[in-house]
């Protein structure tokens, strides 16, 4: 298994834990992997997502807002996997 997938299934781990409806979960693994496709077309690169910057994430919220033009609740949302 790599890095990558074994990152994601502990997160899933660790979302199932707080109790979380499977929805909530599979919501935030969806945000999270949308997040992890952007961010390595934006770099080009892949990205290990602990190495993220609040920069990187203002970054993508202007992409979802300008480009797009998700309205602010739905991006909060999606910003939501990135807080925990």
């Amino acid at each position: 298994m790599s890095t990558h997938h074994s990152w994601f299934e502990k997160f899933r781990k660790a979302l199932i834990k707080q109790d979380l409806a499977d929805r909530t979960v599979q919501g935030y693994l969806y945000d999270l992997h949308t997040f992890k496709a952007w961010i390595e077309d934006f770099y080009q690169q892949e990205v290990d997502l602990v190495q993220v910057t609040n920069h990187d994430i203002r970054t993508y919220r202007e992409y979802l807002v300008k480009i797009k033009r998700y309205k602010v609740a739905s991006v909060n949302r999606r910003l939501q996997a990135l807080k925990r």
